[in-house]
């Protein structure tokens, strides 16, 4: 992929989810039912009256989609220098904002991009979803002393949530069981059969993940 912008809106793709617009890098995709709506940032500013202007700008713009105003979420592809203390609060802050829309915030360096793009995502046919259920993957994303290229990877997961639905699919698909009950899978296994049913719990879950190792994409 020649950005990270094309890995995501492939991944939309893939879940059934169309472009309706693309504005100046500003991305607006609807499911099938046009009934789940995602808007796709570089940037947000959570002041509320800024927030407000941009919510009666869609708005007006949704008019012929009804369900829009209440089910949209906006992604914030963030790309930053590096990470530190502020910026992580900022994206803390700007999730558990509570107005107008949800938020989910993806931050990462352009090293990492071009790590996990050139070096990890190397198999063509492969979905994102293969990945993260690969053993070898998973081990190196535990063995990661920081935010890096893996994290970023299951970073990606936790702000799509239908990812996860994805990973529970490519298991069955790319997999036998004798495989899965190898030791060397046993960790990987675990926790992709832990992922929950309800679309509220599987943030939470992929959540206390990346804490549990150390990684703070989340």
């Amino acid at each position: 992929m020649e950005n990270i912008i094309d890995l995501i809106l492939n991944e939309f793709d893939i879940a059934n989810y169309h472009l309706l617009k693309n504005k100046q890098g500003e991305f607006l995709l609807a499911n099938e039912a046009n009934s789940d709506f995602w808007m796709i940032l570089t940037d947000y500013d959570v002041a509320v009256d800024k927030q407000q202007e941009l919510f009666e700008h869609y708005r007006q713009e949704m008019k012929e989609y009804p369900a829009a105003e209440k089910n949209t979420s906006v992604l914030i592809l963030k790309c930053i220098p590096q990470f530190n203390d502020d910026i992580k609060a900022w994206a803390v802050e700007t999730e558990n904002d509570k107005y107008y829309f949800k938020k989910y915030v993806l931050l990462y360096t352009q090293e990492d991009w071009k790590f996990l793009n050139n070096e990890i995502l190397v198999e063509p046919k492969k979905r994102i979803s293969d990945y993260l259920i690969d053993s070898s993957v998973f081990g190196n994303l535990k063995n990661e002393i920081s935010d890096g290229p893996y994290t970023l990877l299951y970073g990606i997961a936790h702000k799509l949530p239908f990812l996860l639905l994805e990973m529970e699919k490519s298991k069955i698909e790319l997999s036998y069981p004798t495989n899965w009950a190898a030791y060397e899978n046993k960790e990987t296994n675990e926790w992709v059969d832990g992922i929950p049913d309800d679309d509220n719990e599987r943030g939470n879950y992929l959540d206390g993940l990346l804490n549990s190792i150390n990684h703070e994409q989340d």
